[in-house]
């Protein structure tokens, strides 16, 4: 799938690169250059709260390993609680009675898990609009496949309203009225199909962009890899368990699926940073190209033997008797001897017009015979 495909798409792509590269820096020097007026501060605020004091967006983006992890260790923590309640939620239930606990019932909708949830995929939709804004500065990426943050960003933003609102029941139970076919049992495979159809292209294309941060890549294939366990748990396929269990495997593997996704945006927003300010090299597929290009290029040069020389390649080694040199009319060659002690005798005949036989002379070098035998004459 491609968001932009056209025959220059890539020059002019590239020519909007430069521009805008030449106006930020046009503008720094007339900025640098000029003396700015300042706002006046007020008197109500302090200087901090001026706008150039102010966090900027990828303030936001977690640096340290330590942030992540920290990240990571806590979203396992909340999902290690929110299990904990529904187990507990039984015992609870005798004394404070079963109608106040419906939040910790996670069969029941609106509980805690569909708002953490809802609350992690939106955070991950954030994070791929913050991957947007700074992949769409990428000067190598002439073909806009940055795009693909912004449908990402979409469909996560749709899945965390799905996760509160239950959305997909309505699809389900819409397609069930079109085709009068389940399909397979209560007709949960409707809904689960729908979502694989709009999720798996985005997601070929999300591995494609992140296969040069290996943290972020392999994120993400665990939530999927989360998201599978999930659905066949939910079909009773291949493992079928008990009723509690059952609930607290689906909504484990569920709420890991979106934990996942989540660190995998956040590992990528902190590669892609990380490469924008120049502290960590990254290898786009320009420079991977060139690399092999140049492996190439060395591998079929010309060897070259002991002597120096140049070893014939294929397809001249039958031309070699045959060659003939051809040099510059700037380059003077060496008078033999024969016309050096000759020169005071008059020569006899036209030299230049003869043929040793072995070969016929151009005019450079009939033009530069003539130059010689001229400044002969004039030295005798």
């Amino acid at each position: 799938m491609e968001f932009r495909r056209s025959g220059n798409g890539g020059q002019r792509r590239r020519r909007v690169l430069f521009e805008d590269a030449n106006r930020s820096s046009e503008v720094a020097t007339t900025s640098s250059g000029s003396p700015i007026r300042r706002a006046q501060s007020s008197d109500s605020y302090a200087e901090a709260a001026r706008m150039d004091c102010q966090a900027r967006v990828t303030d936001v983006v977690p640096i340290r390993a330590l942030s992540l992890v920290l990240v990571f260790l806590g979203g396992i923590a909340v999902i290690v609680g929110l299990q904990m309640l529904h187990h507990h939620r039984s015992t609870w239930s005798l004394t404070v009675g079963a109608g106040y606990l419906s939040a910790l019932d996670l069969t029941r909708p609106g509980n805690l898990a569909a708002w953490y949830s809802s609350f992690v995929l939106l955070c991950a939709a954030c994070a791929s609009l913050l991957i947007y804004t700074i992949r769409r500065h990428n000067v190598d990426d002439y073909r806009a496949h940055y795009r693909i943050w912004l449908w990402a960003g979409f469909l996560m933003f749709c899945a965390s309203i799905d996760a509160v609102t239950g959305i997909h029941a309505v699809a389900q139970g819409l397609l069930i009225q079109l085709t009068k076919q389940t399909l397979y049992q209560d007709g949960d495979i409707w809904w689960m199909l729908l979502v694989f159809v709009a999720a798996i292209l985005p997601a070929v294309l999300l591995i494609r962009d992140m296969r040069y941060s290996l943290l972020a890549t392999t994120a993400l294939i665990i939530a999927a890899v989360h998201y599978a366990t999930s659905a066949a748990l939910q079909l009773n396929f291949p493992i079928l368990v008990g009723r509690p269990l059952h609930v607290v495997a689906v909504s484990f593997t569920t709420l890991m699926g979106h934990l996942m996704l989540l660190m995998s945006m956040l590992l990528y927003a902190r590669h892609i940073f990380l490469a924008a300010e120049g502290r960590l090299p990254v290898q786009t597929a320009g420079s991977k190209k060139r690399s092999q290009s140049r492996k190439s290029a060395s591998a079929e040069a010309p060897k070259k033997s002991t002597s120096g020389q140049r070893q014939p390649r294929f397809g001249e080694a039958a031309a070699v008797g045959k060659r003939v040199s051809r040099k510059s009319d700037l380059v003077s060659e060496p008078v033999s001897n024969d016309v050096v002690q000759g020169r005071d005798a008059e020569p006899t005949g036209d030299p230049i017009d003869s043929n040793d036989g072995t070969r016929k002379l151009s005019k450079s070098e009939r033009r530069r015979m003539r130059k010689q035998m001229k400044r002969l004459r004039q030295a005798g």
